[in-house]
């Protein structure tokens, strides 16, 4: 009997990178795989279209429809080590996300845009990708803890291949923690725990019955971004959360992840509103008060900026 070895989950690489033309997947390369990446998986999702014999209970053989895919994992929050470059995260994933490329070192989100992008996940020589892609982020910030954000992307399913796993482009700074960095709200500091920056894209499939697959690609319907934050309460003298909500008041938010220039990722908006009445929380015996804000904008698509410094 000849020797086989088993297919290793842990032997995973995920890559992505921007597309010429929609659709059409682009080559991934080393460089395309610099990111830290957790939990990755890429699915198909083509319906079984399912089909009934007449005069009978037995079935039919069905027939696949269209071709689609999802993609998901999580990737650290981090810089590149040098001010005025973007890490991988930011220069891809953001941009097939709505966001715009950086200007002034910031990623703002863009109405109507309609970057793609292909993503692969390489398995144990196992190769599966989906094009035309575009998705949504959230992040997740936990006191003393590495920011983690979490990707969705759908696009056109691609047939799997087999092929050599590709040798990840490692990163040359370690990404910081959720710890030592400034954070304001309405220009008053406040102790965090944690909190949730939730990018809630709405995404669609393009149809396209010209096409074997079914689908051109994916874009981008709708926007809202909401940030779901706990703080440590205080007295309803010094903060009252619950007449800021009545009065529909405006928050100006700045949020600072890392401290070392060129490893620094700012989050700030310029007018969050507290969507839903607080909540009271009890943390070990502490009272915190968990809040949700949607972002509101003050101009056209400027309702969040992630900057790198």
């Amino acid at each position: 009997m000849a020797l086989d070895s088993a297919l290793i989950t842990r032997l995973r690489t995920l890559g992505a990178a921007l597309e010429t033309t929609t659709g059409t997947p682009a080559a991934l390369t080393s460089a395309s795989t610099a990111m830290t990446v957790y939990n990755p998986t890429i699915e198909a999702q083509i319906p079984p279209g399912e089909r009934e014999m007449q005069g009978s209970l037995s079935p039919l053989a069905p027939v696949p429809g269209a071709q689609s895919g999802t993609a998901k994992f999580q990737s650290e929050v981090t810089g590149t080590g040098t001010v005025g470059s973007y890490p991988q995260w930011a220069s891809t994933l953001l941009l097939a996300c709505g966001f715009q490329s950086a200007v002034a070192g910031a990623y703002t989100p863009l109405s109507g845009a309609g970057q793609t992008a292909t993503v692969g996940l390489y398995t144990a020589g196992r190769f599966s990708q989906i094009a035309g892609a575009m998705g949504k982020v959230s992040f997740d910030f936990k006191s003393g803890e590495i920011v983690k954000s979490n990707w969705e992307f759908q696009g056109v399913w691609q047939p799997p291949s087999e092929t050599p796993l590709v040798q990840p482009t490692l990163l040359a700074v370690s990404p910081p923690i959720f710890a030592g960095g400034a954070f304001t709200l309405g220009g008053t500091s406040y102790r965090i725990t944690g909190g949730t920056l939730n990018v809630e894209n709405t995404l669609a499939m393009r149809e396209d019955a010209t096409l074997a697959t079914g689908f051109y690609g994916a874009c981008i319907v709708n926007r809202k971004i909401t940030f779901e934050m706990d703080l440590e309460a205080q007295s309803l003298a010094v903060q009252n959360w619950f007449t800021g909500h009545m009065a529909a008041d405006k928050y100006i938010l700045s949020l600072a992840v890392g401290a070392t220039a060129g490893n620094i990722v700012t989050f700030t908006a310029p007018a969050l509103q507290i969507l839903d009445a607080p909540d009271e929380m009890d943390v070990k015996g502490i009272q915190y008060d968990k809040l949700t804000f949607v972002h509101t904008g003050t101009a056209v698509d400027n309702e969040l900026s992630i900057d790198f410094s």
